[in-house]
């Protein structure tokens, strides 16, 4: 094999390969897996793939992608700042995988990247590649709110009614 492709597979990356080494007389515009219009931070569609379509679903796992991120990512700088390369690939694999889940395609794509920097147990690049991911899932924020799938951080749980006593007397 002359090509590699990442899960998830990604239909038209898979039929760009093919062709790209079907015939070489065909020429193939390279995609860029590195620039912000070539990957989206979310992909709605995908997310919802793995949910079969249904929207509830995507919001709960949403919400326990959220909770866990901030560990993941403190695991993953760790790793880094004790250059532990195997707990830095097992720590951005569990992160890639989880971000495939929720359609966090860009962030998927820089997990990728900090497991392959574990694989290899050079960590010249570690700190640049973190830093891309932190940036990433702050944008990937942004997006799952702009696409209705969650709230803000930290936001305030939703207030209960407490029952009116206006108008009521106590009674001694």
């Amino acid at each position: 094999m002359d090509g590699y492709l990442s899960k998830p597979i990604d239909v038209n990356r898979l039929l760009l390969t093919v062709e790209q080494f079907g015939d070489p007389a065909v020429a193939v515009p390279a995609v860029d897996a590195s620039s912000p219009a070539a990957t989206p931070d979310f992909d709605q569609k995908a997310a919802l793939s793995h949910t079969g379509g249904d929207r509830k679903l995507l919001k709960e796992l949403v919400a326990m992608f959220r909770a866990d991120t901030a560990a993941g990512l403190r695991r993953i700088e760790a790793a880094i700042a004790g250059r532990e390369a195997e707990a830095l690939r097992q720590a951005a694999h569990a992160l890639k995988g989880a971000a495939a889940t929720v359609g966090a395609t860009a962030g998927r794509e820089a997990a990728a990247e900090l497991e392959k920097i574990g694989q290899s147990g050079s960590f010249e690049h570690a700190q640049e590649a973190f830093a891309i991911l932190r940036e990433r899932m702050g944008r990937l924020e942004a997006a799952f709110e702009t696409a209705g799938v969650a709230g803000r951080p930290g936001g305030a749980a939703p207030r209960r009614k407490r029952p009116s006593t206006r108008g009521k007397r106590s009674t001694p």
